[in-house]
């Protein structure tokens, strides 16, 4: 069991993990586009190859599927996320259809998952 002593300034020290917390995550969200999009397609005009993890990567007809690929931070009164999406339509079928070997997304988030926990971790001392 942990405690954590927060001090006679509990809102400074919120307020600085908060921008911490913030900082971090725009800058990760950087660093899981620039994985999703390296790891979602071959280069153009090449045949797909199997992944170790099974995924087959992406022929890349028109690159736009692999280019659309984003990540940011969304923020609000209760908190913020870090996300990841397709910017084309059929993202969704990208992600969805053919047993999942053509997903990005999902195998980004669970990549940056734990790096993610453990820097939250960090920030707050734990």
């Amino acid at each position: 069991m942990k405690i954590t002593i927060v001090g006679k300034n509990p809102e400074k020290w919120y307020k600085e993990k908060a921008k911490a917390l913030v900082d971090y995550s725009v800058g990760i969200s950087g660093k899981m586009e620039q994985w999703a999009k390296a790891n979602a397609s071959s280069p153009k005009g090449t045949k797909t190859h199997v992944q170790a993890d099974g995924r087959t990567k992406w022929i890349d007809r028109s690159g736009d599927a692999r280019d659309f690929l984003r990540a940011g931070v969304d923020a609000n009164k209760d908190g913020f996320s870090i996300w990841i999406g397709h910017g084309k339509e059929y993202g969704k079928y990208l992600e969805e259809c053919h047993d999942n070997k053509y997903a990005i997304c999902g195998p980004t988030i669970k990549h940056y998952t734990p790096i993610i926990n453990a820097a939250v971790k960090r920030i707050f001392g734990e």
